[in-house]
């Protein structure tokens, strides 16, 4: 195989290629704020069934106050569970999305940097910023696992 052919294989990269190598340093982090989102959900659903065990002790007339106050504290332990969860879960997702976003853009600063400056200086100052918009914008999520090739230009 020819230089050529393995520089323009060595370029080709498909959409989902190129999250997953920005993503990929913070993997860990989505994971644990999806399983997160999981436990919040869990305990946002967790009042409704003490509600129930009270309603159904009430209808059976085999609840007292001392019980439906436990049922009560237990709804009030999940539905702080609830907001804690969501918040580490939003929380851990916003950092690591941001930091791959960080990432993303000092990569393309290096690219911008690297370029012939009678390139930058012959383009008005936002139509890099186009450029990259219009790609993000035309990945077509149906065709997210095939390859693309790689633009040098941004």
């Amino acid at each position: 195989m020819d230089e050529k052919s393995k520089r323009k294989k060595a370029r080709k990269h498909g959409a989902l290629s190129w999250v997953m190598e920005f993503a990929g340093s913070r993997r860990s982090s989505y994971i644990a704020s999806v399983l997160l989102a999981i436990l919040s959900v869990l305990s946002g659903f967790a009042p409704y069934i003490f509600m129930a065990n009270i309603v159904r002790g009430l209808l059976e007339k085999k609840a007292d106050f001392s019980y439906c106050l436990t049922q009560c504290l237990w709804m009030a332990l999940f539905f702080v569970l609830d907001r804690l969860f969501h918040a580490a879960s939003t929380t851990m997702s916003h950092k690591a999305t941001f930091e791959v976003l960080a990432n993303v853009r000092r990569r393309l600063t290096k690219k911008l940097a690297r370029m012939p400056l009678g390139d930058v200086l012959d383009e008005a100052s936002g139509t890099y910023k186009n450029i990259i918009v219009e790609r993000v914008d035309s990945v077509d999520p149906q065709h997210i696992g095939e390859d693309h090739e790689r633009d040098d230009q941004v």
